[in-house]
């Protein structure tokens, strides 16, 4: 397997998931943004268990080389998985190593000629940039409750959410609308007439001081 060198980096590769994300089974478009932010996820070497048959290549090897979000989500000690995304989010990048537009592939077939610039539904926030996010500033972080009023007030979710977390939404009395999730963007579908939406913000210095 010989690695594969682009003139620009980071780039959106013509298989990545992009958005926008369906509200239900419907496919209206939600009021949430996808993808959050893009990393390096593309072949990734790192540790894998010789009893993994997710590939038949690296069966019996203690080391695989793998694609997809498992390969680029990283992971705190401290910092709600939420946090982390807003740090991550607030400080990404929205330039390639040249300083200009991250570009977005869009076919299998010559992938580099059908680019085109990265939307947000191509990159979300933009490519991620750790050193920055040791920094962000202010975080938008979600509690449990909030994503439990959030996922109940989803058309058709009550038992899904009830098999994998075993509560019931009807503990939950009132519902989260998808733009009024606290995430660092705000994302209407279909806006008629003025609508506001709410966020809150923690300052970055007072969760290291808690931690």
């Amino acid at each position: 397997m010989k690695p594969t060198y682009g003139i620009t980096a980071p780039k959106v590769m013509y298989f990545s998931a992009r958005g926008p994300d369906p509200e239900d089974d419907s496919f209206v478009n939600a009021d949430i943004m996808k993808p959050n932010l893009v990393a390096p996820g593309n072949a990734i070497w790192g540790a894998w268990s010789p009893l993994g048959i997710g590939t038949t290549d690296f069966q019996g090897e203690r080391f695989a080389m793998e694609s997809g979000t498992s390969m680029s989500a990283p992971h705190f000690l401290q910092f709600t998985p939420a946090a982390i995304a807003s740090a991550l989010s607030t400080t990404a990048s929205l330039s390639d190593r040249k300083g200009e537009h991250i570009m977005a592939q869009r076919t299998v077939l010559n992938p580099d000629i059908s680019q085109s610039p990265a939307t947000p539904f191509d990159m979300g926030s933009g490519f991620v940039n750790a050193t920055a996010a040791l920094d962000p500033g202010l975080i938008f972080d979600i509690g449990y409750n909030e994503y439990m009023k959030f996922l109940c007030s989803i058309n058709g979710s009550s038992p899904v959410v009830l098999n994998f977390t075993g509560e019931s939404c009807s503990a939950y009395n009132s519902s989260l609308a998808a733009s009024d999730l606290n995430l660092p963007s705000v994302t209407i579908a279909k806006l008629v007439g003025t609508r506001t939406v709410l966020r809150w913000v923690t300052r970055e210095e007072y969760l290291r001081k808690s931690m």
